[in-house]
């Protein structure tokens, strides 16, 4: 078996050293007879993407040129300090472990939460399952369903999706008015989201996703009570797939989002606070090279009141339903792997992700389990 799998890969890099060859001298014509590698077989083949090389092959040359030398010398800066910091870490292993480029990665229930377009794309029903352990006692966890719908005629195409969004921090030390330690406290913040895609013409996608956002301190006052806020937003994406292998997402997140603080129950001078959530902007773009079984991604981030962030990543289906994956997050080297597995007529994901972080002292371990009805 090993064998096979290194025999694969020693493959797979010789023609992609060839094929970038041919494409830096700009040839145009046929492979003919090339030697793959196997012994006693030969196949002609064609290199895709030189001979549409105005149209496919420059957005690989953007992504090379110009997004990766951004991601790795992009700024290196955290996502705190303003409300539904939560919402903007990044969600899922597969995606994650691509750097976070999912603004145009469509196919799976995680775009309720990267672009809600691209649940129009869903070809099976998807179930999902997400949770980020990180440093500092702090969780990360996401439940998500979505599917497609369609009328008799096949006129309307689209889909649906509902997710469950949760960060908790544990362990925080409690203390009293005079200072004295109490015990220790838990705080969470939910966001369910409700998503809804249209797919109105072959090549565009739009979706919709609105969320009901929750946030909870308990027993922060002197009566052990407790205080929470409650808010609501809204994001939207479109989808653009003008070539099989060729997507571009745009999506605008937290659009109205907010949370309404009331402590004038609670205490004699309370108050009455709105915490604004920063308005996001994503736009992406990936492209999937069929001959070799790569997919490479790429995104751009504009958090309201923040520097850009590039996202940049690759995955690559080594042999069938095993994929390793690579990327670049805010000039931080993202990893991951995944394998897909069949049970009776319904297939299982199992996707991990490894991310690095500079802010906190130890790396974040994600781990994703779908489940494709």
């Amino acid at each position: 078996m090993f064998n096979h799998i290194k025999h694969k890969i020693l493959i797979n890099i010789g023609q992609m050293i060839y094929t970038f060859r041919l494409f830096v001298i700009g040839n145009r014509q046929w492979v003919r007879d090339e030697k793959l590698g196997t012994r006693g077989k030969r196949q002609e083949a064609r290199v895709k993407g030189i001979l549409y090389f105005p149209f496919v092959s420059f957005p690989i040359v953007l992504l090379l040129l110009f997004i990766l030398p951004l991601s790795l010398f992009g700024q290196n800066v955290g996502r705190g300090g303003m409300a539904g910091s939560f919402m903007r870490m990044g969600l899922g292993a597969r995606a994650l472990a691509m750097g976070g480029a999912g603004t145009s990665i469509s196919g799976d229930a995680y775009a309720i939460y990267y672009n809600p377009a691209g649940i129009a794309h869903l070809e099976n029903p998807n179930a999902t399952t997400s949770l980020n352990n990180m440093s500092l006692d702090r969780r990360i966890t996401f439940l998500g369903y979505a599917q497609s719908i369609s009328n008799k005629e096949g006129l309307l195409q689209g889909g649906f999706g509902v997710g469950w969004l949760s960060s908790s921090v544990d362990h925080i030390d409690a203390r009293d008015f005079s200072g004295n330690d109490i015990g220790s406290l838990s705080v969470g913040e939910h966001c369910f989201y409700f998503c809804f895609g249209l797919r109105p013409a072959s090549v565009l996608s739009i979706g919709i996703s609105g969320k009901l956002l929750y946030n909870r301190f308990p027993e922060i006052t002197q009566k052990d009570e407790s205080l929470s806020a409650v808010g609501f937003g809204f994001d939207m994406g479109f989808l653009l797939t003008p070539f099989s292998n060729l997507s571009i997402g745009f999506v605008v997140q937290d659009l109205r989002s907010r949370y309404t603080w009331d402590s004038q129950k609670m205490y004699e001078r309370g108050t009455q606070t709105v915490d604004q959530f920063p308005k996001v902007l994503r736009v992406g773009l990936s492209y999937f090279i069929s001959q070799y079984h790569i997919l490479v991604s790429t995104d751009m981030q504009k958090i309201e009141n923040m520097p850009y962030l590039f996202h940049f990543g690759a995955q690559w289906e080594v042999i069938e339903n095993a994929f390793l994956r690579c990327g670049l997050r805010d000039s931080n080297l993202t990893l991951g792997a995944g394998y897909r597995f069949q049970v009776a007529n319904h297939f299982f994901v199992l996707d991990y992700g490894f991310i690095p972080d500079s802010i906190t002292p130890s790396p974040t371990h994600i781990f994703t389990c779908s489940f494709i009805l």
